[in-house]
């Protein structure tokens, strides 16, 4: 296991710098080669390209039809089509008929743009949720009553009751624990996100799994012998720096987005032990059993503790990639294949800023002496300048005074710039008319399909409006 690990880490660490480069290129991140009083601007066609996917994207995916649908074997048999039917409306209820659906799967379609692979994991979750009931003057008879009422709900885990000793009558607090199983799906971050390069499935990775955080307290809730946990380090002690300027054990998003809008982190005060937060790898590994046959089997690690070790029937992981490799789970990103188009033109725009205002501010020449007196004109006038301002001049201007004109490049530049985006589109194929496309609508080549130039605007913004 500890060998796999090993190998899933590292080539983590050969993406996670991949992805690091993306996330800056798509949130048009100083670039580093800045100078002094001249243009830093970074162009945004990384950050165009993706946004533009996203609205074909959802609607496509998470628009209002079925994501998945089942059919019968058999459509002549009736048993078959209602139980088609069921699976399709439930297995639609599960993905997309959640609070948090369209916030997860966004996301995941999202992060696939920017890095190698986006990832999301499934898995059941056990929630208990607790009520207090309060019953004043009822007597043991309508107590019991109640009792069993709640021991015949069979979502109900247990019922705590606190009476008062008093009389025929008294007064009872009941503590009702309910117990509801869910399915959920969670985003992976890309930089816990670990897989060993095994084949072009998941299923032909030896390992596959991710970085989780949980409380001592979640673990021992688990079933996890308390002292095991109380011996785990809590994440961030030992916690480095690597060479991309991050923390190993936080959350790789969340730092460089807080970086681009000029948040920094702090180090948060310790907890009691119960609510520290542990490391945790959850994966599911590839293994042999005694009679030689392969087995998949789910792990959770921390520290140097394998914490749970059970048979698991699948790999409960789905990846995305915009343009996988051959024989890799992962590849290129929509970034990735457009990081060179946004330095060519990030290089034409600097070129063209820098040019605009050397054209409204072109350097002067100016005479300091003549016929033996000095400051003929006066140069603090002249390194001062303001708009509608006076520049001293002993004499007649002309002869004195000659600016240096700077010839202007914007038409060259702007035909240079039309042609590094059409570059673009070859390459990405991020045209206006393919943005706002519904899935009924990629595959149709009439003149209705260019709808998408008029909808562009309006694609967008149902984009903004749907994650609000």
């Amino acid at each position: 296991f500890r060998d796999l690990l090993a190998d899933a880490e590292n080539y983590a660490s050969t993406r996670q710098h991949i992805d690091v480069e993306n996330l800056n290129y798509y949130l048009r991140n100083p670039r580093g080669d800045e100078r002094p009083n001249e243009s830093s601007s970074v162009s945004s066609d990384c950050f165009d390209v993706v946004t533009s996917d996203m609205p074909s994207l959802i609607r496509s995916f998470l628009g209002g039809g079925n994501i998945m649908e089942f059919s019968a074997n058999n459509p002549d048999d009736r048993a078959q089509v209602i139980e088609a039917k069921q699976k399709t409306k439930l297995i639609n209820r599960l993905i997309l008929g959640r609070d948090w659906s369209f916030k997860v799967l966004h996301d995941w379609m999202l992060q696939a743009g920017i890095c190698t692979m986006s990832a999301v994991t499934y898995f059941p979750r056990t929630i208990e949720k607790q009520e207090i009931k309060t019953y004043e003057g009822i007597n043991q008879t309508e107590l019991d009553q109640i009792i069993r009422a709640l021991e015949s709900d069979s979502s109900i885990k247990s019922a705590d009751v606190e009476s008062d000793d008093g009389g025929e009558t008294f007064d009872a607090e009941i503590t009702i624990t309910r117990e509801s199983r869910e399915y959920c799906i969670e985003l992976v971050d890309p930089q816990n996100f670990l897989i060993s390069k095994g084949g072009p499935t998941l299923d032909d990775c030896a390992f596959v799994g991710h970085r989780s955080t949980y409380r001592k307290c979640e673990l021992v809730e688990m079933g996890i012998p308390r002292k095991t946990v109380e011996g785990l380090t809590p994440s961030g002690t030992g916690s480095t720096i690597d060479a991309t300027g991050l923390k190993g054990s936080d959350n790789l998003f969340e730092q460089i987005t807080s970086r681009a809008v000029g948040n920094d982190f702090e180090d948060e005060t310790q907890p009691e032990w119960w609510l520290e937060e542990i490391d945790v790898v959850e994966a599911c590994v590839l293994g042999a059993t005694k009679s030689g046959s392969s087995q998949r089997r789910r792990i959770m690690y921390a520290g140097n503790e394998i914490l749970k070790d059970e048979p698991f029937d699948h790999v409960n992981y789905a990846v995305l990639s915009a343009y996988p490799l051959p024989n890799q789970v992962g590849g290129l990103s929509r970034v990735g294949i457009t990081k060179r188009t946004q330095d060519e033109k990030t290089f034409v725009q600097r070129g063209l800023f820098n040019n605009i205002a050397a054209v409204n501010k072109p350097m002067t020449a100016i005479n300091i002496k003549k016929d033996g007196q000095l400051d003929t004109v006066n140069r603090q006038d002249m390194l001062n300048r303001r708009t509608n301002g006076v520049v001293r001049v002993s004499g007649p201007v002309t002869g004195n005074i000659l600016p240096l004109p700077v010839p202007s490049i914007g038409q060259e530049s702007l035909q240079l710039i039309q042609y590094i985006d059409f570059n673009r589109s070859q390459t990405t194929g991020a045209l206006m008319a393919s943005q706002g496309l519904n899935r009924d609508d990629v595959y149709n080549e009439t003149a209705t399909r260019f709808k998408g130039v008029n909808d562009e605007g309006a694609a967008k913004l149902e984009v903004v409006m749907r994650v609000y």
